[in-house]
Parts: C-alpha cells; structure tokens; sequence
C-alpha cells in the first residue's frame, strides 16, 4: 500500500489497478468537565450558602450576647427593682400571648371541636346502622348501636378520648419522643377520628349554609373539612400553649438572673 494525497492509503493489488483503503472512524470521548459557566454559578451558589451560614451564626451569637449581658445587668439589681424592671419589661409580650391564647386560640379551637365532635358522633352512628345493615341486623352489632345511642350526651366522651391521644401522643411532642409506642397509638386515633369525622360530614342536617357550602357541598371540602376539623382544634391549643409557656419561661428566667 502507498499513500494518497488526501491522507488515505491505496493498495495495488496483483492485477495492478489501486483500491483505496478506508480509513478509520474517528472516536468520540464525550467531555464531562464542568464548563466555566457552570463552574462560576456553582462557586457562587456556595459562597451564598456560606454566607448566610455566617450571618445566622453571628446573629445568634449577639442574641446571646444580648441575652447574658442583660441578664448580668438584672443580676446586680435589688430584689425588688429587678422585679419591676423585668416585669415592665415582660407586660406587652406577656400580655399579647395571654390574650391571644384566652380570647383568640381556646375560643377558636373550642368552636371548631365542637363542631367536629357533633360530625364524630354522627359518624360513629352511621358507621354503626350501615354495620346493623351489613349484617342483617346482627343482635351484638343492634345492641352496640342501641348501647351508643342509649348514652346521650356522653356520647361527646369518644371525640373528647381521642383529642386527649391526639395532644398526649402527638409526635411533635418532643418530651415524648423516647415513648416507641407513640407513633402507632397516635395514628389510630388520628385515624379513626378522621374517618368517623368523614362519615358524619354529610350526614349532620341542620347544619348552617355556610357550613353546607364548606364542608358537604363536594367530596374535596368533606376531606377538607375532616383534615380541619380533626386536627387543627388540637394543633391551635397546643400551639399556643407552647408559645405562652415559653414567654413566661423567658420571664421567669429574668426574673431570677444571678
């Protein structure tokens, strides 16, 4: 073989007429190399992490800060003015979380599991005809049901039962965290109290318009209003239980700076 201008080889075989030879196929290696654009924007979005990092740290540390000098400052104080000076001081944060945990969260939450208790009720008794129904009026599951409307007005004893599992067992307790049995004792009465919330949600008449248009107007307000009407009576008391708490905390704190 010999080779030809443009760089390929041309064989002379024995009948001497030249055949060209084909040439390889060039390999493509794809780059994955980051190019410089995507390189900048990742060293900026990291410097930006790193900064923010930074600027939390400092303001904790200067709350701290703040917090420690204040406190040394209340310490050298007499008794007495170091009571009025921290309780001048602790009257509007006080005083706002108290108000708004009396007269805004308990009156709210009251009226919202009120509401879903009455759905409660009605749902353990639909749940209760529709199993009398199912089957063909079994003379345990008649008697349960008589044995549940025969109570009354202590029927509001089963949604009262479940909203204290729901606040004593909820996960977000973090006192309560070391108890493993929490998380499935809390789920079943989250759960049944869910559903026994669903079932008597289109069943309660007498309901307001407003009601009706809210909660048993669709299937998307009935789960809607369940998930409503199940937890946020419990989250709101007890949110604005921990908020109180840790403002008199945070005053009883002051109050005894050494």
């Amino acid at each position: 073989s010999v080779p030809t201008a443009d760089g390929g080889r041309a064989t002379i075989p024995a009948d001497g007429r030249a055949t060209r030879a084909q040439a390889a196929p060039p390999t493509i290696v794809a780059d994955d190399t980051p190019s410089w654009w995507e390189r900048r924007r990742e060293r900026i979005g990291h410097q930006r992490e790193m900064r923010a990092a930074d600027l939390e740290e400092r303001r904790v540390r200067r709350e701290e800060a703040d917090r420690a000098e204040t406190r040394e400052a209340l310490a050298e104080l007499p008794t007495l003015q170091r009571f009025l000076v921290v309780t001048w001081r602790a009257i509007p944060e006080v005083a706002t979380a108290l108000l708004a945990f009396c007269f805004l969260l308990v009156p709210g939450a009251l009226l919202l599991w009120l509401l879903g208790a009455q759905f409660t009720i009605d749902g353990i008794t639909g749940m209760l005809t529709w199993m009398v129904n199912l089957f063909h009026g079994n003379a345990i599951v008649t008697g349960l049901r008589a044995w549940w409307l025969a109570l009354g007005t202590w029927q509001f004893s089963a949604p009262v039962a479940f909203s204290l599992v729901e606040v004593i067992w909820s996960p977000l307790r973090r006192r309560r965290n070391r108890f493993r049995g929490m998380v499935p004792i809390f789920s079943a009465a989250g759960a049944i109290d869910y559903f026994t919330t669903f079932i008597g949600v289109p069943l309660v008449v007498g309901m307001p318009e407003w009601v009706k248009a809210a909660f048993q107007s669709n299937v998307v307000g009935q789960i809607a209003g369940s998930l409503i009407l199940t937890f946020v009576p419990e989250l709101m008391v007890t949110g604005g239980w921990n908020i109180l708490t840790s403002v008199l905390r945070g005053y009883w704190r002051d109050l005894r700076a050494k």
